[in-house]
């Protein structure tokens, strides 16, 4: 069964939707640049750079004591090393460590519990079931 639509089929395009060109798709227009540009571009890096330099010096610091802590759980990062998510990962995984410790703990409780519980009531028959 087809899909039913209301009204009538639109002609044009929908907004924003570009004719189809002539030129080959790997042609693409050539910019010039003139050398003063080029000169204000390099000055306005070099600018933004030294500005740059103490806001990450003051991220870095924190991000590397989370990657030490990191390495010694023996837990290597997915994301980029000294981003603001590895470290973010670095505490979870500490966590998550923390975590199934107590998970692994906890069962062999109950484990060595419900051994017990055999040797007391099969094994040494302390308190009589009727059943054996």
């Amino acid at each position: 069964m087809s899909k039913r639509t209301r009204g009538t089929p639109r002609p044009h395009r929908r907004p924003g939707a570009r004719p189809p060109t002539s030129r080959p798709a790997g042609a693409r227009p050539v910019r010039s640049t003139t050398t003063a540009a080029t000169d204000e571009l390099a000055s306005a890096i070099e600018l933004s750079e030294a500005i740059a330099a103490p806001l990450v010096e003051d991220r870095v610091a924190p991000v590397t004591a989370g990657r030490r802590a990191a390495q010694s759980a023996h837990i290597r990062p997915r994301a980029k090393p000294g981003s603001v998510l590895a470290a973010r990962a670095a505490n979870e995984y500490v966590y998550v460590a923390q975590d199934i410790r107590r998970i692994v703990v906890v069962a062999g409780l109950l484990f060595g519990a419900m051994i017990g519980a055999w040797l007391l009531l099969v094994v040494l028959k302390v308190v009589p079931l009727g059943i054996y």
